[in-house]
């Protein structure tokens, strides 16, 4: 789904096994605003999720040129991607994540949960990293970012990792189980 120099709202709804050939499993926002609150993104497809295409750079959110995000109560499973199991976001936009979102099982290739490069402000606050497969579970390069009262909780076989230029953590909680 591409939202081009729009708005969308997305509110109790559930994604199960959305797979794409190129760019992204989800939503692109280019120059766009998004609300997206109370939202299940799940694959189950276990060929999808023995694979990580490298084709598919953003495994569901994909936030180009000056997009805001503000994300809400939502639940991210076993998402894939070669960049951003979840996120990928570029060109000035902004990503607030807030209240009871997780992030769970999910895959990248060559990078993270999220990935930001010269984002304009990255927020999370009470999200829970748990179980991710990936080089570390955040990565924001040139883009100012606040992370306070989340918890990262890995198992014995994965490290927890936030990679920053320029970052505030606050009240967080980092566990290997």
């Amino acid at each position: 789904m591409n939202i081009q120099y729009s708005s969308i709202e997305i509110y109790n709804t559930t994604f199960q096994d959305n797979i794409a050939l190129d760019v992204n499993h989800g939503l692109t926002l280019i120059g766009s605003k998004a609300k997206v609150e109370n939202v299940t993104v799940n694959y189950k497809n276990k060929d999808f999720l023995n694979s990580t295409p490298s084709n598919v750079d953003t495994g569901f959110f994909n936030l180009n040129y000056r997009s805001a995000m503000t994300m809400s109560s939502s639940l991210l499973r076993n998402c894939r991607g070669s960049i951003g199991a979840v996120f990928t976001i570029t060109g000035g936009s902004s990503l607030n994540i807030d209240r009871n979102t997780t992030f769970t099982n999910c895959t990248s290739l060559n990078g993270d949960v999220l990935h930001a490069s010269s984002a304009k402000l990255i927020q999370v606050s009470n999200a829970v990293f748990q179980n991710n497969s990936v080089n570390s579970d955040i990565y924001l390069e040139q883009s100012p970012s606040t992370i306070k009262d989340s918890k990262f909780i890995n198992s014995e076989s994965n490290s927890i990792t936030i990679w920053s230029s320029s970052i505030q953590l606050i009240g967080n909680l980092f566990y290997d189980t």
